[in-house]
């Protein structure tokens, strides 16, 4: 459950974190969802508006089809930019933003345990995502492992 004014942040994989490290990721995670979010408004402005106008040219029997499709693809991809959290992934919903992320890192920490990644740059790395994965865990947002 949230509460007013949480962001819904992704477990972070196999670590734990620090509530600085939790909030540092909260806020680049947010600022990349604002970004994205702003580039779908960018992009929604004209394309709804050409849609309206095609609608308008087109016909008079539907005139609004191809504006609602504009407004379905707005609803899309807010539920997958997910910018305040309010969306939990869904049972078989595709991959949206979160997870993304999450993937990313799982990713990330695999380079490291392969040693793909320098010594030093990894173990800053495993230390951030150790820090972040505690912060989900003391938020309720992953079962602490007495609760498995």
């Amino acid at each position: 459950m949230l509460g007013a004014g949480t962001i819904w942040v992704p477990p972070m994989p196999e670590s734990s974190s620090s509530p600085r490290v939790q909030l540092v990721r909260s806020s680049l995670l947010f600022q990349l969802k604002l970004l994205a979010d702003g580039l779908r408004d960018f992009l929604l402005v004209p394309l709804s508006l050409a849609a309206t106008l095609v609608g308008l040219a087109r016909s008079a029997d539907d005139p609004e089809r191809e504006f609602e499709q504009v407004l379905e693809v707005g609803r899309k991809t807010e539920r997958w930019i997910n910018l305040f959290g309010g969306h939990e992934p869904a049972e078989g919903e595709t991959a949206n933003m979160d997870e993304l992320v999450t993937r990313a890192e799982r990713m990330v920490r695999e380079q490291v345990r392969q040693g793909n990644v320098s010594a030093s740059a990894g173990t800053a790395l495993e230390q951030t995502f150790e820090a972040l994965h505690r912060r989900a865990r003391d938020n309720g947002l992953l079962p602490r492992s007495d609760d498995q």
